[in-house]
């Protein structure tokens, strides 16, 4: 590197000696600087402690123990009182760039860190205790460093029978979000974060309170007053009422008082989301809601590398921070006189040294006969072996029989009934009743924010955050690899069968990775694991190994699990795996035997199909298949409305009872879907044009064709068996024909 320098310098400098016009001064000067190459190549040549390029790693290596090392001379330039902190920020920007150890660069401790205040007005203090804190930063080890000490610690009778205290605010980071916290002086209006970008004269106002900007995203555009006037223009919520309906403010909990008065909240709750706003408007927007209005998980489920999760239950009627529940001074107590003698401090303070924690955690025997989580309907050895063969089983589920396994489980038991299967046995018993054609929209993308390059679409509409992370390709494609490497993870410990799809399929042919311009990941899974999936872990916060990383993603499955055609097309993804710190999402669909229309590219399939199994197209039984034990009647003798067809809920929605009980908005248009299944589908050119639905699930799952919601078909053979392969560099499964699954799309 040095001598590339120098010999760049040279050149440019020889090359305008050699044009200089008097000669005699050139005659002089370039022998001088001739013989100053010689003496530098010659010394470089010789010296054993130059700095080498080693082409596998390609960034310089330095040799640390030598002070004639590079890093060495470049420190003895300086006065010799600087040397420590010469040394540790040589130290500090090595790790930070070179080391690939997983460490971190400083150790996280109190008086240093937790009590330090880090933004604000009085950024720089440091507090004399946890109770002066008006808000701190989340940091993955003082989080995990408490609640594992809580859980090592726990007596069982205590905290609402076991169950782990939780705010949000101590799960994901709120860094920009503290910045309104800690302002004490400045007073602001809900609109605040309603209008399509800042006002001007609140966000100085804040600025100048905070000595530092509010955000970073195109923050130099607020000082321009064409661009500003343009973008103030974009949206924005105008009338008071409809702005009621999304926001409140909140001073003290009593709702009165001043911004000085405010813990751990800003000053106002976000009741519902509204993004039709610009991006650094909008994260402001949504942490306010994740951290006021967001429900809790029902779980954290901790993953162990890719061998085992643990599941904790959390309380999910009131929000406690570590601060609000005490867990953080009872880990003060429990530590504070270990961590001074062992580092000799005089002053109480305490190290969150969470990897020795967890070690200890997972290797704890009592831990693991109390929160190992173990699925009875998965094969943990599934990973184990070079191809998985599916069964045709694995594209079936009876709701009705999982409804009354979980309803006599919970009588039996009900003590013992888990918070998820809870859930599940609600959600399955909304889906059943859930009519195709009325489903609501499940999950909502942040598409409305504006001037974001379009990429709000790619974000989780609740948790979006990080308003920078679109111009920082480094920090997104890190994101990325670590929500798909924590997945697969969980997969594994879990024995649960997904397998790459889509634009993550193609991605995988090149090198094993995503594409670089991919924005999101899509895995399917057979619809029997992903009812598992939704089982075990919907609405839990999957928790990275903290070994491996510090990824944290809430688990969220749509509540019409069973409902597996395309209906009104509101709902194509059944399950999304999302990073809570960027809203950064996997899409998870369901491959499941439907009656669904098959695709025309699949006719020749079919036709020998059909001859193998000897069945005349024009002669196809009907299956009650997906409404084979629906229930026709609901509680109160009402009827089941997911088991009529198209023509008999258009009928029903126009009947008397309708119009008097208002079960379907008498409004409905259901024009679209009716055209589509009426008249398209019998002009279509796919083989099974002129079967009823109860025909076309006879045939599909006879001869084994599987679809998605969004109508993606895959045929048995195309799948199974699964091959094991690296993705990412952690264990994945691909399908059995996988360029040929991509070439049909």
């Amino acid at each position: 590197m040095l001598q590339r320098i120098s010999y760049s310098l040279h050149r440019r400098f020889l090359s305008g000696l050699l044009r200089a016009k008097h000669y005699p001064l050139r005659r002089v000067l370039l022998p001088l600087v001739l013989l100053q190459i010689i003496i530098i190549a010659f010394v470089w040549s010789n010296s054993s402690q130059r700095i080498a390029a080693d082409p596998d790693i390609g960034y310089l290596q330095s040799n640390d123990n030598d002070d004639s090392s590079w890093y060495g001379r470049m420190a003895s330039s300086f006065a010799l009182k600087n040397n420590r902190e010469i040394q540790i920020a040589k130290k500090l920007y090595e790790n930070l760039k070179f080391s690939t150890q997983p460490r971190w660069a400083s150790e996280y401790t109190l008086q240093n860190d937790l009590l330090m205040v880090k933004v604000g007005p009085q950024k720089g203090t440091k507090l004399s205790s946890v109770e002066d804190l008006k808000f701190y930063d989340f940091d993955p080890r003082l989080t995990w460093s408490v609640v594992l000490n809580h859980l090592e610690n726990e007596n069982e009778n205590e905290n609402e029978h076991g169950k782990l205290p939780f705010s949000w605010y101590d799960w994901t980071s709120f860094h920009e979000l503290n910045k309104l916290i800690s302002i004490d002086k400045t007073v602001l209006p809900c609109n605040f974060l309603f209008q399509s970008a800042f006002d001007k004269e609140s966000l100085d106002s804040i600025e100048q309170e905070l000595s530092e900007p509010l955000f970073l995203y195109e923050r130099p555009k607020y000082a321009q007053k064409l661009w500003y006037r343009a973008a103030r223009n974009l949206d924005r919520i105008k009338d008071t009422k409809e702005l009621d309906k999304h926001c409140s403010k909140l001073f003290t909990p009593k709702g009165n008082g001043s911004p000085k008065d405010l813990k751990f909240n800003t000053q106002f709750q976000i009741k519902e989301l509204y993004d039709k706003v610009r991006p650094e408007v909008y994260q402001l927007q949504a942490r306010n809601y994740i951290l006021t209005t967001q429900s809790h998980p029902l779980t954290i489920s901790i993953i162990e590398s890719d061998n085992a999760t643990y599941q904790v239950p959390l309380q999910t009627d009131k929000s406690k921070n570590l601060v609000q529940s005490g867990l953080l001074q009872k880990y003060i107590s429990d530590n504070v006189n270990s961590t001074n003698k062992r580092k000799k401090k005089q002053n109480q303070d305490v190290e969150f040294n969470h990897n020795t924690l967890f070690q200890k955690f997972v290797s704890d025997e009592q831990v693991n006969s109390r929160y190992k989580l173990d699925i009875e309907e998965t094969d943990k050895s599934t990973f184990d072996k070079d191809l998985v063969y599916l069964s045709p089983s694995d594209f079936r589920f009876d709701a009705s029989k999982k409804i009354k396994e979980l309803e006599s489980l919970k009588e039996a038991h009900p003590n013992q009934f888990s918070p998820h299967n809870e859930n599940y046995l609600n959600s399955l018993k909304h889906s059943i009743s859930t009519h195709p054609a009325l489903q609501k929209k499940f999950f909502y993308e942040a598409g409305g924010v504006k001037q974001y390059k379009g990429m709000g679409f790619h974000r989780d509409k609740r948790f979006f955050n990080g308003d920078t992370l679109i111009n920082d390709k480094q920090e997104y494609q890190a994101r990325l690899n670590s929500m798909i490497r924590t997945f697969q993870k969980l997969t594994k410990a879990n024995g649960l069968i997904s397998w790459l799809s889509h634009g993550t399929l193609y991605g995988y042919l090149y090198n094993g990775l995503a594409f670089p311009w991919d924005n999101d990941f899509d895995l399917q899974m057979p619809i029997k694991h992903l009812q598992l999936l939704s089982q075990y872990f919907n609405q839990s916060l999957i928790l990275e190994d903290p070994r491996e990383g510090n990824g944290r993603y809430f688990l969220d499955v749509s509540n019409s699990l069973t409902v597996r055609i395309n209906g009104n097309g509101k709902n194509n993804i059944d399950a999304r795996f999302i990073d809570v710190d960027t809203g950064l999402y996997i899409d998870i669909t369901g491959l499941a035997s439907t009656s669904t229309p098959s695709r025309d590219y699949l006719n020749s399939y079919i036709e020998e199909r059909l001859k193998e199994e000897k069945l005349d197209i024009n002669h196809i039984p009907e299956s009650d298949g997906e409404t084979a034990d629906v229930p026709k009647k609901l509680d109160g003798g009402l009827v089941n409305l997911a088991v009529l067809n198209i023509t008999e809920l258009n009928d029903y929605i126009a009947s008397e009872e309708n119009k008097k009980l208002k079960r379907v908005p008498t409004d409905t248009n259901l024009k679209d879907i009716m055209k589509k299944e009426l008249e398209d589908l019998p002009n279509s050119k796919t083989i099974e044009n002129k079967l009823n639905p109860k025909q076309r699930y006879f045939i599909n799952d006879k001869l084994r064709l599987y679809n998605c919601r969004n109508n993606h078909f895959n045929s048995f053979e195309e799948l199974s068996p699964l091959i094991h392969t690296v993705f990412h560099g952690v264990p994945a499964l691909i399908p059995h024909r996988h360029t040929y699954c991509l070439h049909n799309e």
